[in-house]
This record gives C-alpha cells, structure tokens and sequence, in this order.
C-alpha cells in the first residue's frame, strides 16, 4: 500500500466555501467534487504548500486562518495523510486549471451533501 502526504484547503469567501469538480483525466477520484490541496513537494512546508496550490489551481491568493489535526484516510489508491487548513479568499473571481478541475462553485456549507465529494472534505469541514 503506498502512503502520500497532501494539504487540503476549505477556502471561504462571505460564508460561502469553494469547490471544486476534477476533471474526467486525473488520476484519482476523476469527477468528483473536491477543495483546493495538493502533495508537498521536497523540503516545501505544509503552510507553503496549500498557499502554492490555492494560487495554482483557482488563481486566488488566501490567507491561511487555521491548520488543523493531520488524519489519515484508506482508500483503493492507498494510504493518504492529510493537512487540513481553513483558508480565507478575499475575492470570488476563480480561474480553474482545466487539466485538474472541470467546474468550480461557491456553496453554503449545508449544500455540501448535494454533491458527490471526495472523502476529505466532510473531515475538512470540522475547521470551519
């Protein structure tokens, strides 16, 4: 079983949090809906690494309001252990890298259960 260590981010701007829908091509959990993160990379911080990938993948520039406890989820693809942090954006306006998202919302916490989520987001959700 191989083990992967990533930072995963609610972002919320006016009490709304984004999501995010993967694309059809990645690898893991293609199509559903998940928040900004992304594996660290060589000597890179936790903290470094989701501000790195918040700018990357939505275009945002956040500030970082709380780290949370570290946890572990079992999946088919593994052993992941991750790095939550509650993430604050001064704007709405997203620009989506294509190559990982399809489709990105802004949506109350509640709406959550609507849509078809990666299993961390739920844990994430506890920040906020």
């Amino acid at each position: 079983m191989e083990t992967r260590v990533f930072t995963s981010a609610i972002i919320i701007h006016k009490g709304k949090l984004l999501i995010l829908k993967r694309s059809k091509f990645v690898k893991f959990n293609p199509r559903m809906w998940d928040s900004v993160g992304g594996h660290l990379k060589e000597y890179e911080t936790a903290e470094e690494n989701i501000l790195r990938e918040a700018k990357e993948e939505t275009g945002l520039d956040i500030k970082i309001l709380k780290c949370g406890k570290s946890y572990e989820i079992r999946d088919k693809y593994g052993r992941w252990i991750v790095i939550p942090f509650l993430c604050k954006a001064d704007t709405e306006k997203v620009k989506i890298k294509p190559d990982e998202h399809s489709k990105y919302k802004w949506i109350s916490p509640q709406e959550i259960e609507n849509y078809d989520c990666v299993p961390d987001i739920k844990e994430d959700l506890k920040l906020f």
